[in-house]
């Protein structure tokens, strides 16, 4: 192992470079070898000391010299020796120490270079790096570039549609996408965008070749299909042996189409590609399309051979059960397509295109529903249908439940269109409905009034017409009430029959059309219920000698049966009606035919013209508006036709003994006739709020009167037309007030206690 060069004589001298190197000679006793010998005399003398006090003769070994300065003669012989010696070492010392300080100048000088050297190399090694850096990243990126001649050249080569399951086909769409990709990395570098469109090119190339051989996989599988079908058809196959043949057979290919065609998708799908993307999505369309072509006409044989089994049972089966019957074949049809097109296509990115194609599978089905829709006239089988169709929209869109039914095929919007049908054909028929049995409906005597007296015992049973009987026998099923005898009576037969009808059809159409829709026919119906109750109402006011109290009560139970039913329906929207107003070509017409127009002035005629332009008017139709209006109108006209009744003549006078004669009798009728209007009112008016409303209303009516009376009698007599007696002779109005009040009182806690022991 070598010495470490701090041990190094030239190491120790060249780092005392700057010290004085010259030094003094030596002390005497600084040399070795003159302490040897000055230790060894020393010893002689110290063993003759002892010898002598002991009295002992000692030997002495070694004899002095005669000459006792011989050996100091011969120490300054050698000190003069090593004197010279060590004045050689120190010249060569110092010669040494010099050549250091040289070597260390030098050494410095070199340090200083080699630094130096060293700062230079760096910015030349730096310099290095980045170039070998960008050689070899030109190197890289210039293979981007150079790949689109061997790509072009490939491309051209592939004649074949097989070409495209080559590995070499792979590799090369590879270096295309690579190559597109470094390209929309770097827009800047020069003929950048024209390389792009040239690689585009070539992706639009690569993808038509896979188009191309799809196109031929597809066509050669329906043509081996086709055949084998065709052969079946003319023997007995079963349904079990096509259906193999139309799926699992078919499905064989689906495993080389799906990778070809998720290749084109990845394709489309590419940031890259977006300016490109029509050209590509197109290619991608045209396979969705051909594929779906080749499938419809293999399913067409069996879909028509359904709608035919069912056609010819069609006069036989109800249209419930037509459309459910369908409906079941076309679901499972599009499930076993479904699941056979995700084997050929990428879900995620094909499923709104099949739910698009399976619009076209499911139009013979809606073409078939929407004529055998038409032909149906029958309102209860329309809504059974519609009842049917509507469990496909329980649930709102992008909801959950929504998602786990209709996530992969939209069975909602494949069947909407024979809803819609239905709906208007349903809405259509109701109208015809209500002109029929509403505004058609001519009333007679029993229809309005005698249909309408309610007793203990009940109402009879109306006979209802076949026809109808479907739509009233529901409805009217929900009011029946059974008594303790098992009597079943039913409050809602007794309703004016035209009522009965409409509110018959808005309870089976609730829920069943859109909600707006249901609003303006409910408008319509009640309007026209409206009028048509206010024609039997005037009919029997003019016709009959009812009472006229009886018919008001009899037209206001009506309204409050109309009233409630509406307001369980929750109408919301109102009612717009549009129409043309031709008044002023009539009044024109009239004129004309008079002789009246006046020969005026040009302004005049224009202003003429102006008059007899048709105008656009809108009606606002709000049927819960015109029930209250004209039930308020109705209350108050009953309360007047009862006070009336009441009062008679009994407050006209021409003398003073008419006047007694009046009071008395008003007494006497209020006592008499007002239990029998309070028993008419709560046995004609089921609502006990209206009949105190107008119980109380007849009573002010009553009072109102006879303190107009009494106000009459004070004023004649002040004018001496009477004499003033009669003024103590009858009740003043406060008194009168009372007495009229505590009558109306103890009819209602009479009316009350009987009404209690009765139950």
């Amino acid at each position: 192992m070598g010495r470490g060069r701090r041990d190094s004589l030239v190491q120790n001298i060249a780092a005392n470079a700057n010290s004085n190197t010259v030094g003094t000679l030596p002390e005497l006793f600084d040399d070795q070898k003159l302490r040897d010998k000055l230790d060894e005399l020393r010893k002689v003398v110290t063993i003759k000391a002892a010898a002598k006090k002991e009295n002992k003769t000692l030997v002495v070994y070694e004899k002095l010299p005669v000459n006792d300065y011989s050996c100091y003669e011969e120490y300054l012989s050698c000190l003069n020796t090593k004197s010279l010696e060590l004045q050689k070492v120190l010249d060569q010392t110092f010669q040494i120490n010099q050549q250091l300080g040289d070597l260390v100048s030098k050494f410095n000088e070199i340090s200083v270079q080699a630094r130096h050297f060293k700062s230079t190399t760096n910015s030349v090694y730096t310099k290095y790096q980045e170039m070998e850096s960008l050689h070899q990243t030109l190197s890289e990126e210039l293979t981007y570039f150079e790949n689109l001649d061997p790509v072009v050249r490939k491309l051209n080569r592939s004649v074949s549609a097989n070409s495209v399951k080559k590995e070499s086909f792979k590799q090369t769409l590879t270096k295309i996408d690579r190559s597109l990709e470094f390209l929309d990395a770097h827009p800047t570098y020069k003929d950048a965008d024209s390389y792009k469109v040239r690689f585009k090119q070539c992706v639009i190339r690569a993808c038509g070749l896979i188009s191309n051989y799809l196109d031929n996989l597809l066509n050669n599988m329906h043509n081996d299909l086709k055949s084998q079908l065709s052969i079946l058809s003319n023997g007995s196959a079963s349904s079990t042996t096509k259906e193999a043949l139309l799926y699992n057979k078919f499905a064989t290919i689906s495993e080389e189409h799906y990778t070809q065609v998720n290749i084109m998708v990845d394709r489309v799908t590419r940031k890259q590609n977006y300016n490109y993307s029509d050209e590509l999505n197109a290619m991608l369309a045209e396979c969705y399309e051909r594929y779906f072509h080749m499938r419809m006409a293999l399913l067409r044989p069996s879909i028509f051979v359904q709608l035919e089994k069912e056609n010819k049972n069609g006069g036989e089966v109800r249209l419930v059960n037509f459309i459910q019957n369908n409906i079941l074949f076309f679901s499972q049809l599009c499930e076993k397509e479904y699941e056979l097109f995700i084997k050929f296509f990428p879900e995620d990115t094909g499923k709104d295109r099949a739910n698009d194609w399976f619009q076209q599978v499911c139009e013979p089905l809606q073409e078939a529903v929407r004529t055998r829709v038409l032909r149906e006239s029958s309102i209860p089988n329309l809504c059974e249908a519609i009842t049917l169709l509507n469990s496909y929209y329980q649930f709102e869109d992008n909801s959950l439940e929504y998602e786990m039914r209709f996530g992969k095929i939209k069975f909602d919007k494949l069947f909407e269109p024979m809803l819609q049908d239905t709906q208007s054909r349903l809405v259509f028929r109701s109208q015809a409905y209500i002109d029929q049995k509403v505004v058609k409906y001519k009333p007679n005597k029993d229809a309005f009034v005698i249909k309408h007296r309610r007793d203990k015992n009940g109402i009879e049973k109306k006979e209802l017409d076949p026809d109808d009987g479907a739509l009233l026998g529901e409805f009217l099923k929900v009011y029946e009430v059974v008594d303790e005898s098992g009597i079943i009576s039913n409050p809602m037969q007794a309703i004016y029959p035209p009522l009965l009808y409409s509110l018959a059809l808005l309870s089976k159409i609730y829920h069943l059309v859109n909600s707006s829709v249901f609003d303006d026919l409910a408008h319509h119906i009640v309007h026209d219920c409206i009028d048509s109750l206010k024609s039997a109402y005037q009919l029997l006011s003019e016709t009959t000698r009812t009472r006229n109290l009886d018919i008001q009560l009899s037209y206001l139970s009506n309204l409050l049966v109309l009233r409630d039913q509406i307001q369980n329906f929750d109408i919301q929207y109102i009612s717009n009606e549009t129409y043309l107003d031709f008044s002023g070509i009539s009044g024109l017409i009239h004129s004309i035919r008079g002789k009246s127009v006046r020969r005026t002035s040009a302004p005049s005629v224009l202003s003429l013209a102006r008059e007899t332009v048709p105008k656009v008017v809108n009606n606002m139709i709000d049927a819960r508006s015109e029930l209250l209006i004209e039930f308020r109108n109705l209350v108050k006209d009953s309360a007047e036709s009862a006070s009336k009744d009441i009062i008679e003549n009994n407050l006209n006078y021409n003398s003073a003994d008419e006047i007694l004669e009046g009071n008395s009798k008003l007494t006497t009728a209020i006592h008499e006739q007002l239990p029998r209007v309070y028993s008419q009112l709560t046995s004609m008016v089921s609502d006990s709020r209206v009949v105190t409303h107008i119980f109380s209303e007849i009573q002010q009516l009553i009072i109102t009167a006879y303190s107009e009376f009494y106000d009459k009698v004070i004023s004649d007599v002040s004018a001496g037309k009477l004499d003033d007696t009669i003024i103590s002779e009858i009740m003043n109005v406060d008194v009168f007030t009372d007495f009229v009040k505590s009558t109306a009182s103890d009819i209602c806690k009479s009316q009350e206690g009987s009404s209690g022991q009765s139950e």
